[in-house]
Order: C-alpha cells, then structure tokens, then sequence
C-alpha cells in the first residue's frame, strides 16, 4: 500500500493550484520542498535538505516534460547540499529556454544558489533568501563536547571574520603579530581543517559566479556579477540574515520580480498546501503521539517533487511503541504482562521505522 503518495483532497487542491499557475505564467512547473517540521525526536523522513539524490527526481520530471519554452521551478527550502545547484540549474536549462524560480516563502543557501542561476526570480511579500557561505566540517574539525563522535561545522565567513577582526579592528599590521594571531588560530582548529574553510571559500564564489554568468553573459555584467557575489559571500555577515525582495532587488541587484497579485495568492496558497501535508506548522512531539496509547503508527513526509503528470516523495512510515521499563533488580522472572500492570515504573519509547524512501504516483495530464 502507498502511504506517502496516496490521494488526498491536499493532492487534488494543490494540482488546480499548479495548473492554474502555469496557465497565468505560460509555463510547465516543477514544485521543489523540502520539509523543515520541527521535532523532538530522530525520525528520519520528517525533514530533509537539498540533497544531491534529489538529482534525478528532478531530471525524471524534466524528461518528462520535455523540451519547454518556459520552466518555473517552485521552491521552499532551508538549504543543504552546495554540490546541488549546479547541476541542477544546468538538467533545467538542457530542457528550458527561460526559468524562472518563484519563492513564495523561505529559500535559504543552496537554494539561494540555485535562485542564483535562473532567469528571474519571483518573490512573494513574504518570500526569504540567505546568503551562500559555507559551513564546512571534515574529520579533521573541533569535535562537539557534547558528542565527541560528531565534528563541530566552521563557518568559512567566521574564520575571514577573525583575521579581518586583527587587521581591521585591532589594528594588527605587522607581518609577525599577523603570523601570531594566525598560529593562534591553528592551535584551535586543525591547519588541514583550515585548509578546507580556504577550499570552500573558493569554491562557493566560484560557483556563485558561474551561476550568475549564465545568463548575465558580458563584459558589462562582469562587475555586477562580482558585487553580487561579494554581498552575497561576505558582505552580509550572518547566515541568519534573511533578504527580502526590496534587499535582493535594490542593494544586492538581483533579477527579482513582484508577482501578480493573482499568482501571488496562488504561491502563498501552494505553499500553505506543502505545509499542511508534510504539517510543518505542528511541531511533533513524540510523547504526545503515542499519548495513553501502546502502539501507534504514523506517517512523515519530509520533501516532495511534483509536476503535473508525476508526484515523488520521501518519507517514511514509522511506528511508536510504550512500554514500561523492565527493572533491572527484579529478584524473579516476571512476564511482560505483568510489568505493565506495575504501578510507578518509568516509561521507554521506542521508535521503528516500517518503511522508508522515495514513493512516486504517475497520473494523467490535466486538461
């Protein structure tokens, strides 16, 4: 039975939305989510970042499509595999003449990176870039005090930030005092470990750039290209900035449009829908599920592709089970039965999950 993709009145609301956006538009739409839900518990399927297994979802729904004259990719996502947009900027415009990106809501990092490479982008009142520097973590990063086996992430802007911090605030001039506060800085984190913060600080501008320059091609957008990727690498400073459309449009100079008030309504109103079926908006929380009861299943959906002939997603089904704790003193055997009729032992749950992965259901064309 198919639990992630079954047929809902969400599923049936949200293709009318997608149909009458590209008729407004004049474009096929591919929609682009990935879940944020928060929660209280490790349950894989309940969120997801852009990943670069999502590939070939996209490319799938491209090839289906077919070659277009006009392509809007509808995105929600709070960041996650740099590696991502290129690729996938570079799949959409082998099948597209123009794309557009619409962004009713959050579209963070790798995201931001993907918006980087379309044609235009459509932001809603409430629609939200970011900037695009790295964290970056390998095996050679501080570890986490709190869980040794897990390397803490270096942002790459905080380690520039720290050296300008010398030179600029403090007033550190001379080469040795520069060398000292730079030896300081190996003491802390591991050289190879900063060597990786210089090779993504590279990186990410580099494909910031090219991103840009695809289609703002000539000499006479090369300076703005370069002032685009400066903000957009280091001149907002944190991570957490969120660009309005005001922002991206006026002080970075992006290729950003105010919808119609019409396809506004629509954007906000296809988010809404997302939201409610992957319930970003209900925090879960794992002793509420399961409540009075023993055993409860439930079903997480953490990232959709979806056009109008075909709908991926991925989650999972998972189920919850709570039991007393067994005492680990007890002086006699003592069967399960009778463990749950004691009075005053704590609770365990455990979480197990039934299925998980990427479901896809295929349809008729809209007409």
């Amino acid at each position: 039975m198919s639990y992630l993709t079954e047929a809902s009145e969400l599923t049936k609301q949200r293709l009318d939305i997608i149909q009458e956006l590209q008729e407004l538009r004049g474009s096929e739409m591919i929609c682009y989510v990935t879940g944020d839900r928060p929660t209280n518990a490790n349950i894989p399927g309940m969120s997801s970042q852009v990943s670069q297994d999502h590939l070939r979802f996209v490319y799938d729904h491209l090839d289906r499509l077919g070659e277009v004259d006009h392509l809007d990719l509808f995105i929600y996502t709070r960041g996650g595999d740099a590696d991502v947009p290129w690729p996938m900027v570079n799949f959409i415009r082998e099948f597209a003449t123009k794309f557009s990106v619409l962004v009713p809501y959050h579209c963070h990092s790798a995201g931001t990176l993907i918006c980087l490479g379309a044609d235009e982008i459509l932001m809603g009142t409430g629609g939200t870039l970011s900037s695009v520097d790295p964290t970056t973590a390998n095996q050679f990063n501080p570890r986490d005090p709190l869980n040794p086996a897990v390397p803490l992430g270096i942002s790459v802007e905080d380690v520039t930030a720290y050296l300008t911090l010398a030179r600029e605030a403090a007033k550190i001039s001379e080469q040795d005092h520069i060398i000292e506060v730079f030896n300081e800085l190996a003491k802390q984190v591991h050289p190879l470990a900063l060597g990786n913060v210089y090779r993504q600080h590279t990186r990410i501008r580099m494909l910031a750039t090219n991103l840009l320059k695809i289609h703002m091609r000539g000499e006479k957008n090369e300076a703005k290209v370069t002032q685009i990727v400066e903000i957009m690498t280091e001149k907002l400073y944190t991570h957490t900035h969120f660009i309005n459309r005001r922002e991206a449009r006026k002080v970075i100079g992006l290729n950003v449009r105010d919808p119609e008030r019409k396809v506004e309504k629509l954007m906000w109103g296809l988010f809404q829908n997302y939201a409610a079926d992957m319930q970003l908006y209900e925090p879960f929380d794992l002793n509420m599920f399961v409540g009075d009861e023993t055993y409860k299943e439930g079903v997480a959906k953490g990232a959709f592709i979806e056009s109008i002939e075909m709908m991926d997603v991925w989650g999972s089904v998972f189920a919850v089970s709570k039991n007393k704790a067994v005492p680990p003193n007890l002086p006699v055997p003592i069967s399960p039965e009778r463990i749950q009729a004691l009075q005053g032992l704590p609770f365990k749950i455990d979480v197990n999950i039934l299925k998980m992965g990427w479901e896809r259901a295929l349809r008729e064309k809209q007409t």
